[in-house]
């Protein structure tokens, strides 16, 4: 019979918030070839393993006797680490848990606890003094059993050989990596399997030796939390089959300081959230609350300030011409810490909406853009025969970094196309090129009912807008990016999900090719975000071969918020990180002043606005 570690819990007083049920320590292996290879041995484990074991505790004239049955120490369940325990069985806390493909709909999957090992109680021989006749036999029998072993770990290198290098293959495709949520001080383990089948995790710490595992979906993550205050020490020890093993050690603490988690994240808008501003029925300003908050908007300003922008989704979570008002939140030490939740965008009345609004910063002159789309009703974009035109596509404009802002400008008549049923502009950010160029990235519906994009131009600095080209077909929102050879691509949302989809321009303005699967970037039909890797500053944008890219990589489904950076023009991406596991939606990215990366991000229509940045050397 084996006997198995009973699972302790924490001294009274410990923390309780980790929130994942703790199992026993596996037993060790050497994968599945390793196994196969010793069969011959394993088979005589049902008599080697109890024969040894009898042998082990065999009285005899140079053993001391057990204890009897009842007495001091009889019945003490071996600890973790093999010495004895003594007193009662004592359980750690219960992190809470969330596995990417099992987590959706917020539906969480816990591993149930490990049930309580099996007491072995060992009585005493009634004469030891008297020579046992089979202890030769079992001397024998272990010589047998000892050079069997001595030969299993012989093989063992072979068998690893012959696996011809899967086992760490296998284990390049795992990943374990530590995170601070700043709004409430969790600290995060966030596991990601990249291979093709479910692999299982085992984790140690974080102060302690409290062991949990996880297991991990094939193209999924999972997450460990634990609630820490800052300042607190942690040392995170992640295994798996295949000879994976990562350690992270640090301080908890929010900020991306050296031996700190380098992923942080804050959560700025949600249904709690009190915006300052918003437009009531009765036709007054008041603050209060939104029943949806959705859509992140972002851009960094030439002096460093972010500007993080929501649909404030006032009566639930339908589109527009729903009763949307845009808010913004502004930051001016890299995210540490925010301005209050204010209105800037409402519609004359209640009955219709302002909402996916984009941010677009002019780098020659300082002026930053506000776009969004008002519905009125009758306006929404998939009505056969939309009121006046549809929805109207409008601008203001802030010259002090977002503090105050101008009065809207409708831009529909200058851009709207004959055979455009209905547009809007795409939510996220537009961009400017290296010849001074502004590029806002809108979808429109032709005469046909199918769904094209492209992008409104201005070469002037904003004052006069033009309609480019149409890109793709049966697409949504898209990014526009400019590759360091000055041509600009348009990185799309693809009605039918499964993977996001390219075209190519020139300029932004003029034709763009056929449009093309990008199969390594899957994608279940979301708006994500490609941005180029340049850090904020005054002047005419330059060029850069290096990109970064967010969505919920998944081909269906919107979980799995995954960052990625390609060094060569977006041709490959061979570093990646999930930067929210399970359930997600929505992102938007800005690099910010000093070289960190910001993701913004939704998850689900009532989970809330959350801010994360990270560190390059974050990304594998």
């Amino acid at each position: 019979m084996r006997v198995g570690p009973h699972p302790t819990r924490p001294p009274r007083g410990e923390d309780r918030s980790a929130h994942a049920a703790p199992t026993s320590r596996p037993r060790p292996h050497s994968g599945p070839r390793v196994r196969r290879h010793l069969t011959p041995f394993r088979e005589l484990r049902p008599f080697c393993s109890p024969l040894m074991f009898r042998l082990r505790h065999s009285p005899g004239p140079a053993r001391s006797r057990p204890a009897p049955v009842g007495a001091p120490g009889h019945g003490v369940r071996p600890s973790p680490g093999g010495a004895a325990a003594p007193g009662p069985p004592q359980e750690p806390a219960t992190p809470r848990h969330r596995t990417g493909h099992h987590a959706r709909n917020g539906h969480s999957h816990p591993h149930p606890p490990t049930p309580t090992s099996t007491q072995i109680h060992i009585h005493p021989d009634p004469h030891p003094h008297e020579r046992n006749p089979m202890h030769a036999p079992r001397r024998r029998a272990l010589a047998v059993c000892t050079v069997l072993a001595a030969a299993a770990t012989a093989l063992a290198p072979a068998a690893v050989a012959a696996d011809g290098g899967a086992g760490a293959a296998a284990a390049s495709q795992l990943a374990a990596r530590t995170a601070v949520h700043c709004s409430d001080g969790r600290l995060q383990l966030i596991l990601e399997n990249r291979s093709d089948s479910a692999r299982t995790f085992t984790v140690t710490g974080p102060d302690g030796d409290h062991r949990y595992t996880r297991e991990v979906p094939a193209g999924g993550s999972g997450q460990l939390e634990w609630t820490r205050p800052a300042g607190a020490h942690y040392t995170l020890e992640t295994t798996a089959p295949g000879g994976f093993r990562r350690t992270e050690s640090g301080t908890v603490d929010c900020g991306l300081a050296q031996g700190t988690p380098q992923l942080n994240t804050t959560r700025l808008f949600g249904t709690d959230t009190v915006f300052r501003g918003l437009l009531g029925a009765d036709g007054k300003e008041y603050d209060g609350t939104a029943r949806s908050v959705r859509i992140p908007a972002m851009a960094v300003t030439n002096d460093g300030t972010i500007l993080a922008a929501a649909d404030a989704r006032v009566d639930g979570s339908s589109d527009l011409p729903a009763n949307i008002q845009v808010g913004l939140r502004r930051s001016t030490d890299n995210g540490a810490t925010w301005s209050e939740p204010r209105i800037v965008a409402h519609a004359g009345s209640t009955d219709s909406g302002t909402g996916d609004s984009s941010l677009l910063v002019d780098r020659e002159t300082g002026r930053v853009f506000l776009f969004y789309n008002h519905g009125r009703p009758g306006t929404g974009f998939f009505e056969e025969n939309p009121a006046d035109g549809g929805q109207r596509l409008m601008y203001m404009t802030s010259d002090d970094d977002g503090a105050t802002w101008s009065e809207p400008v409708d831009v529909t008549p200058q851009v709207r196309q004959p055979d455009w049923k209905n547009q809007f502009a795409s939510s996220g950010h537009g961009i400017q090129t290296d010849t001074g160029r502004l590029l806002q990235p809108v979808v429109h519906r032709d005469t046909k009912g199918t769904t094209r994009t492209g992008n409104l131009v201005s070469d002037d600095h904003g004052k006069t807008w033009r309609a480019g080209a149409a890109a793709g077909t049966d697409v949504n929102e898209s990014k526009a990016v400019q590759r360091s050879t000055g041509e600009i691509v348009q990185n799309m949302r693809h009605n039918s999900g499964g993977a996001r989809y390219y075209a190519t321009s020139p300029d932004g303005e003029g034709p763009f090719t056929a449009m093309t699967r990008a199969a390594a970037l899957p994608d279940p039909g979301n708006n994500g975000d490609e941005i180029s890797f340049l850090e904020p500053a005054a002047g005419t944008p330059g060029r850069t071969r290096t990109a970064l890219f967010s969505n919920t990589a998944t081909t269906s489904g919107r979980n799995e918020l995954t960052l990625r950076l390609s060094e060569d023009d977006g041709a490959s991406w061979p570093r990646q990180a999930v930067v929210k596991s399970g359930p997600a939606g929505y992102s938007t990215l800005a690099v910010l002043r000093d070289g960190t990366i910001g993701d913004l991000y939704e998850v689900g229509d009532t989970g809330g606005i959350h801010f994360a940045r990270l560190s390059r050397d974050h990304l594998d």
